[in-house]
């Protein structure tokens, strides 16, 4: 794992925000705007996922976890649900139980807590090759 690792999801992030923020403010029919938008942030969260699943100190990363729920549980579901209930308006949606509106809620958390765990990781990442000593968790290979 790399500091370089959590610059490019970090990036990654904020990019696909200001992509969803764009589509939403731009395209006229919002379930497009949702459709490109989630591609963006599917996106962001495999590479996370892929990226990380090659270090070996993946499993005390909340990076690692919050990525995996951002994809898995997150992202996937609300995608096909979309797709699926094309003409339902998105706010009608019954996602695991929750209407689209507070799942959407949900998905906000979850996605500014992946952020933010990047960038406690970078941190702790940062300060291990500042200071030569181990944070827990994090190596700098």
């Amino acid at each position: 794992m790399r500091r370089r690792n959590f610059v490019l999801f970090f990036v990654l992030e904020i990019f696909s925000t200001a992509l969803a923020v764009l589509l939403f403010k731009t395209l006229e029919d919002p379930r497009w705007a949702g459709v490109f938008a989630g591609i963006g942030f599917f996106v962001t969260g495999l590479v996370i996922v892929f990226v990380s699943w090659k270090w070996t100190e993946k499993w005390t990363l909340p990076t690692f976890w919050l990525a995996h729920i951002h994809v898995w549980v997150i992202t996937i579901p609300i995608f096909l649900i979309r797709i699926a209930n094309w003409e339902t308006p998105f706010n009608d949606l019954v996602i695991f139980g929750l209407g689209g509106a507070l799942f959407h809620r949900l998905s906000e958390i979850i996605y500014g807590l992946l952020i933010l765990a990047t960038i406690a990781d970078w941190l702790r990442c940062f300060l291990r090759k500042k200071t030569g000593r181990h944070a827990s968790g994090v190596s700098t290979s």
